[in-house]
């Protein structure tokens, strides 16, 4: 349900003018979405267990990176309307 919406939304509001059908943008938006979802769950186990950081911190650390990454894939990758 939040990916839906969370498409819905971001389709509407922050990438405007994509030319992807809506069928294939919410695929790919999904398996970013997933694999977004993988990169906390291995960031998580590598920052606490390995280096050694509090949990809060490292989650704080891993939402900024995740983010950004989620964003930019979406931005060049599934919308494609960067430079337009």
């Amino acid at each position: 349900m939040a990916f839906s919406i969370n498409y819905g939304l971001s389709r509407r509001y922050v990438f405007t003018g994509t030319l992807r059908s809506v069928g294939a943008g919410y695929v790919i938006f999904v398996l970013i979405g997933c694999a977004g979802l993988l990169m906390v769950g291995s960031l998580m186990y590598a920052l606490v267990d390995f280096v050694g950081l509090n949990y809060i911190v490292s989650r704080i650390i891993i939402a900024a990176i995740v983010g950004l990454w989620n964003y930019f894939m979406n931005l060049y990758v599934n919308f494609k309307v960067a430079g337009k």
